[in-house]
């Protein structure tokens, strides 16, 4: 069926919301970003309109940052289902739903639709409507409960952020000696190796390898102090795993 949304938002997640969206024609999308230059841009470049009035409207998107969201849900008609897309927030109100795209979302390479696995945390009658959404443009949906959106969320941190802060330093390491392509194999397989049931942790924290550690803390303080303390603290928490101190 043809939609009326109201997207409020013109970030990363906004955009890849438009995109898929604005597939079918026939849906139709209105926009409310932070101010008149960036809606009207946004607008432009995905084929939608400027959120005028809220008539008509089957349901909202909330895709803002989280400390804008209670104040853009204030703002909005409380007869209208309102779908909050992010993973760590909470409301009791009653038209409040969420549809949380458990994936990294970046405007400069946006992931495909079948990439993104939505959950669904809503009351039941807003979660058949955001089900109905979804399958509409081809996502998939899991049905999830508040403390399992929560702690996907939580998840996602560590896996996604802090996964890729480490991996984007540790490249920028190894891309000092050898070309980056080399890596590739490592990524991987340390993928494979994290969604294994076993515990395959290797390295010489794990080995409590004290001298390697010692020898390469040395190298990381005439690299970078900072990241010399994040090595010291990682390997103490791996070593705290897999040794009695």
């Amino acid at each position: 069926m043809p939609w009326k949304i109201g997207l409020i938002g013109t970030g990363n997640l906004a955009a890849f919301l438009a995109r898929e969206i604005t597939q079918d024609p026939q849906n139709n999308l209105f926009v409310k970003g932070s101010n008149h230059d960036k809606t009207n841009a946004f607008c432009a470049l995905y084929a939608c309109e400027a959120l005028q009035e809220h008539h008509g409207i089957d349901f909202y998107l909330v895709a803002v940052q989280n400390d804008a969201i209670d104040r853009v849900i204030a703002e909005l008609p409380t007869k209208r289902p309102v779908f909050v897309c992010a993973g760590f927030h909470r409301s009791n109100l009653l038209h409040i739903g969420y549809l949380y795209p458990l994936q990294s979302i970046h405007i400069n390479r946006m992931p495909r639709l079948e990439e993104v696995p939505f959950l669904i945390d809503a009351r039941e009658e807003q979660a058949k409507l955001g089900a109905r959404f979804l399958s509409s443009i081809g996502a998939t949906a899991h049905l999830v409960t508040a403390e399992q959106r929560l702690h996907s969320h939580l998840a996602a941190v560590f896996i996604n952020n802090f996964g890729y802060f480490i991996l984007k330093s540790g490249l920028e390491l190894g891309a000092q000696k050898l070309a980056i392509e080399t890596f590739f194999p490592l990524l991987q397989k340390t993928v494979e190796n994290a969604v294994a049931h076993e515990d395959l942790q290797t390295g010489p924290a794990r080995r409590n390898d004290r001298s390697m550690m010692e020898e390469q803390l040395q190298m990381m303080e005439a690299i970078d102090p900072s990241m010399a303390e994040l090595y010291r603290h990682i390997s103490q928490l791996i070593i705290q795993k897999h040794h009695e101190l």
